[in-house]
């Protein structure tokens, strides 16, 4: 899901990588939802339609300044809208690391 193998607190330009399973070349209003170590809940978005090898079946999102500023699991659910269906892809975390470790 993610293209780095570590990732740190204050991290931006990050890219996270959703597989939805079906094509989202067509998707809309791409967006990730977010829980934070300390369980607040955000919205990170836009996202986009994404290609891995070749197979569209994926969304993108590139982290912002503020984005990962908790050390910590992160869980990350999609959500999008395909023609006529609107809903969430599997939730899948990711481990941020405080700096210097």
């Amino acid at each position: 899901m993610i293209n780095s193998n570590k990732i740190y607190v204050g991290d931006v330009g990050l890219a996270v990588i959703c597989n939805i399973g079906v094509q989202t070349t067509y998707a809309e209003n791409i967006e990730l939802k977010v829980r934070k170590p300390d369980g607040t809940e955000v919205i990170w978005g836009p996202g986009e339609p994404h290609e891995v090898g070749g197979v569209p079946n994926y969304v993108r999102y590139i982290t912002k300044e503020g984005d990962l500023d908790q050390r910590g699991r992160y869980k990350i659910q999609p959500k999008l809208k395909l023609s006529g269906w609107e809903g969430y892809g599997e939730t899948d975390d990711i481990r941020v690391d405080g700096r210097y470790r």
